[in-house]
């Protein structure tokens, strides 16, 4: 049985040399690209950081002067603000207390 070759005037030096510059180029594209992907972690953190704002330190809230609840016992209006928190959702801000007629 003899084979014969599509292009028998090229040389099995020339073949090797062409399959390992392809190879080379395939694994070098594959790095490259690795590379780019594996700094997308970086720009999540820019992104988050940009998109943060800087927080405001808390304000505490000065205590109420004597008797200007009003009379109210102050665990009763603790109640009613934790069930309109939980109502509300935790951005629930409440800006005053009037008494209901």
């Amino acid at each position: 049985m003899n084979f014969l070759l599509a292009a028998s005037d090229v040389s099995i030096t020339e073949v090797l040399g062409n399959t390992l510059i392809g190879l080379l180029v395939v694994f070098f594209t594959l790095a490259f690209l690795s590379g780019i992907i594996s700094l997308f972690k970086y720009l999540a953190k820019l992104d988050q950081s940009a998109a943060k704002p800087a927080a405001k330190p808390p304000v505490k809230a000065a205590a109420p002067a004597a008797g200007a609840m009003g009379g109210e016992d102050p665990a009763v209006v603790a109640a009613i603000l934790a069930i309109v928190a939980e109502t509300c959702g935790p951005n629930a801000v409440v800006t005053s207390i009037q008494r209901s007629k």
